[in-house]
Formats: C-alpha cells, sequence, structure tokens
C-alpha cells in the first residue's frame, strides 16, 4: 500500500528542516569562530604583511617576532613600506625579538625593541624566514621564496605568544 502524501506535507517539513539547520548553525556560529589564513605571493604580499603590523595594533602594543633573516638591510630596504617605522613608532609599537646574535649586532639598540639572541653557534636554522604574532594574527614570512602567511585566529595567537615567552625568557 502506497500512502499518498500532499505536496504541502512535504512543504512544510522541508521549511521546518531548514528552520531547524540554520538554527543549528547559528547556534555552532556563536560559539566558534573560524580562522581566516591569508596567503599572498611577491614583495608587494610582504609588505602589505608590515602595514597590517601597524595598522592592526593598537598604540602601545607589543608584537613578537623570532626572525632567521640573513640580511636585514636587504629586507629592510626592499619589503618594509617606507612610511612603516613613522607609523609604527608613532603607534608607539614595541618589539620583542629573538635572532642571532650576529645579526643582533647590526641592530641599534632601541628602548621600543627588546632583543634576545640565540648564539650563533647553536642556531640550528638559516632560513630566511620570519615568524611574528601580533594581536589576534601569526604571521610567517619566507624572504627566500616572497612569501607571506597570515592566520588571524585568537586561540592559535594566544598559544604561539605562550610559546614565544617561553623561548623569549629562557634566553635572558
Amino acid at each position: 500500500c502506497i500512502a499518498a502524501v500532499s505536496y504541502t506535507h512535504l512543504d512544510v517539513y522541508k521549511r521546518q528542516q531548514i528552520d531547524m539547520m540554520s538554527h543549528m548553525q547559528s547556534l555552532y556560529d556563536e560559539h566558534h569562530t573560524h580562522s581566516k589564513i591569508l596567503y599572498k605571493k611577491w614583495r608587494a604580499g610582504i609588505s602589505d604583511f608590515y602595514s597590517d603590523v601597524v595598522d592592526s595594533l593598537p598604540r602601545g602594543w607589543v608584537f613578537y617576532r623570532i626572525t632567521t633573516e640573513k640580511d636585514t638591510k636587504h629586507i629592510d630596504d626592499t619589503y618594509i613600506p617606507s612610511d612603516y617605522k613613522k607609523r609604527r613608532d608613532e603607534k608607539e609599537i614595541e618589539r620583542m625579538i629573538i635572532m642571532s646574535e650576529s645579526n643582533a649586532k647590526k641592530k641599534t639598540k632601541k628602548l621600543e625593541r627588546e632583543i634576545h639572541t640565540l648564539p650563533d653557534d647553536k642556531v640550528i636554522f638559516d632560513d630566511d624566514i620570519s615568524f611574528t604574532i601580533y594581536g589576534e594574527k601569526i604571521a610567517y614570512i619566507d624572504f627566500t621564496k616572497e612569501l607571506s602567511i597570515i592566520i588571524e585566529d585568537a586561540t592559535i595567537a594566544e598559544f604561539h605568544k605562550k610559546l614565544f615567552r617561553i623561548l623569549y625568557d629562557s634566553l635572558s
């Protein structure tokens, strides 16, 4: 025996299911934020990263960086926007940096930048990569491939900040 079902009842059931799914999605979205991942290539992508650091951090905040840059002057001259340092300093953004002893010696001492160093004889990476934690974002910059990857996720950024502080404090 085949029961006849009216299309009206099916339409009502379908709308109820759609409403229920929509409600479930909104409940999920309220409790789960999604990471945003931005992938950029070439010089402009790296320059955009530096601008994003200044644009997204409030006045007086700190960013954290581990860097294995091979040629810091080349990076300054090639990738950093011309107004970056001025805007960063106007916002009084401080920096906590981990880098090799030899690269740290090339840097001028500044009050708003604290550098801890990895001994040159113990540095096991020279990949020309920079890793930065700023606000709710983390960024990997590969200067050799001219590639930047920025992940915006508060939980991931906080986790990396804790790891950074462990390493940073162990080098003091």
